[in-house]
């Protein structure tokens, strides 16, 4: 009796394994590793190569020698990337001309302004 019990498993296996759609059993699920190897490569080399913006967002409130905050005012703001620390040597500036709103608020892009010296993607951020 433990004999037929081992051969009927054993037609199980065969018939569920290689019986009749051979084309859905193999060549599907092979397919589909070799297309998820292919994306997952792809998406490996896009970060990779991604890259760092050429413009750095930057908000400031204007306000003037006595504290107050300067309205809706026509300004001119000089920035200057230092290398290291606070009294470092200058490796970047620009200049941009633009208007405080009604909350003394400017916003720019650091790498749009006017250059006045260096290259900002010529900077190397890890070092210091």
């Amino acid at each position: 009796m433990a004999m037929k019990k081992k051969i009927r498993i054993l037609r199980l296996i065969v018939s569920s394994g290689l019986g009749g759609n051979l084309c859905g059993n193999f060549i599907k699920p092979t397919l589909m590793k070799r297309s998820f190897a292919l994306l997952s490569a792809l998406l490996i080399s896009a970060i990779v190569f991604a890259q760092a913006p050429e413009k750095i967002s930057y908000q400031a409130v204007i306000r003037d020698a006595s504290e107050a905050l300067e309205l809706n005012k026509n300004i001119e703001i000089t920035i200057s990337i230092l290398q290291g620390s606070p009294s470092g040597v200058q490796v970047y500036r620009e200049t941009h001309t633009s208007q405080t709103n009604s909350n003394g608020l400017v916003s720019l892009e650091i790498g749009s302004g006017v250059v006045g010296y260096g290259l900002l993607s010529a900077i190397n951020w890890g070092e210091n």
